[in-house]
């Protein structure tokens, strides 16, 4: 199974993932074994996308560059949003 099918597992079972250096943190009501089971199987990946998707956000966030004129920035960062990774895990602040 893909990572994105275990990020939707974890959705489907209401499991928010957050990246925590190089470990997930899990928190559900219940953590269902089987779907803990599938992120473990698939973690190195998660971490991948998971700091992909935090990078995207950060820079999605960012101000534009002094030398940078607002509809060229407006427009990069519409083309990152389209692209940006939109899984079923939640990102708590």
């Amino acid at each position: 199974m893909s990572a994105i099918e275990a990020l939707a597992a974890a959705s489907a079972a209401g499991i928010s993932i957050t990246l925590d250096g190089d470990g997930l943190i899990l928190e559900a009501p219940k953590l269902p074994p089987d779907v803990v089971a599938l992120l473990k199987s698939v973690k190195s990946d998660l971490l991948h996308m998971l700091a992909a998707r935090e990078a995207a956000q950060e820079v999605l966030s960012a101000s534009p560059p002094t030398d940078c004129p607002e509809k060229r920035w407006e427009r990069r960062r519409a083309g990152l949003s389209a692209s940006s990774p939109r899984a079923g895990a939640t990102r708590r602040p």
